[in-house]
């Protein structure tokens, strides 16, 4: 060949390889199958279920930027089974749901690897886990945003009235008593210590892990344990200029029971008590030199049972704001 047809080709080689090396980067996709079997909490299949398996693909160049979901639904069979595939990225997720129990949502998957136009592993089978809904009932239910009225000294909290108690709220009974301690010389130094007490001989709070959004709609599970409560609970942060920040973040997937009001008797065994429950942490830290702001979300059960089920429609509290509203169950 003559040497200007050489370059030609050359160039035509390498256009090619580009273009198909650019076609993979923009166009990752390939054929992926997941199979969902979906349980009860005594892990029998559960028939009939509505499952939704997840993919997705990448938006179009010039349409924005992001993935683009797309589900496939269908129903489970008698052993719970479901199983769908589609071309698309290599991540998903799963949500399951039938009359009479609490839907279970963002359970995920990721393929690993590619064998030939398939996705690896092929057709893995994830578990759903679906809790029946028992005896929804009314409760105390409230989102907390308050600033601690004290420093360096206890004040107690009153969960049935859903503030602090007299004379720095309307309060009668302290559930909780928070002690903050702390020393604040700007927001990049500074020292926060708070510490939670309780009044009854059998009360304390016990912590649990469940994610706020994978998972069942009921967080936690439906009955709140007899035993494993302690009956004080602290959390340090500090931040000092050049030094790492320590214990800043609050855990997401941090929950908690909870027993107060406890009664025993004179044997020193239970009698009775109240039983609650907390979605998330106890968030805390100073808004300002002389403000520390308080955060937390509970549900308190009056009727001295451990049915942690909450009826959001039947909520004991009837004058809450939007931001105090609590909507889970």
């Amino acid at each position: 060949l003559e040497p200007t047809m050489k370059k030609l080709l050359l160039i035509l080689c390498v256009c090619g390889m580009a273009v198909t090396v650019m076609a993979g980067v923009l166009s990752p996709y390939h054929l992926g199958r997941v199979t969902v079997r979906v349980v009860d909490e005594q892990r029998i299949p559960v028939t009939n279920a509505t499952v939704g398996i997840g993919f997705s693909k990448n938006i179009p160049a010039g349409e924005g930027w992001g993935t683009r979901p797309f589900s496939i639904t269908g129903q489970t069979d008698t052993n719970g089974m479901f199983s769908a595939e589609a071309e698309g990225n290599p991540s998903g997720s799963c949500s399951a749901r039938k009359e009479g129990y609490y839907p279970t949502l963002g359970v995920d998957f990721m393929f690993t690897n590619v064998v030939g136009d398939r996705w690896e592993p092929w057709n893995p089978t994830l578990e759903i886990v679906l809790r029946k809904i028992g005896k929804p009932m009314p409760m105390f239910a409230k989102r907390v945003e308050a600033f601690i009225p004290l420093m360096n000294e206890p004040v107690g909290f009153d969960l049935e009235k859903g503030d602090w108690v007299v004379p720095y709220g309307k309060g009668d009974v302290k559930d909780f008593t928070f002690l903050f301690r702390g020393r604040f010389a700007s927001a990049r130094d500074r020292d926060e210590a708070l510490q939670i007490t309780f009044s009854g001989p059998k009360d304390g709070i016990q912590g649990i892990s469940a994610s706020p959004s994978h998972g069942s709609q009921l967080r936690l599970p439906p009955e709140a344990p007899e035993h494993g409560y302690t009956n004080l609970w602290v959390r340090e942060k500090t931040m000092h200029p050049g030094t790492p920040r320590q214990n800043q973040k609050v855990r997401l997937d941090q929950n908690y029971f909870v027993r107060v009001r406890s009664v025993v008797d004179e044997q020193g065994k239970l009698k009775e008590a109240k039983y609650g429950k907390l979605y998330g942490d106890f968030d805390f830290g100073y808004a300002e030199s002389n403000k520390v702001l308080l955060t937390f979300t509970y549900y308190l059960n009056p009727d001295g049972t451990r049915n942690l089920e909450f009826d959001p429609a039947k909520n004991l509290f009837t004058d809450l704001s939007s931001r105090e509203q609590v909507h889970e169950p």
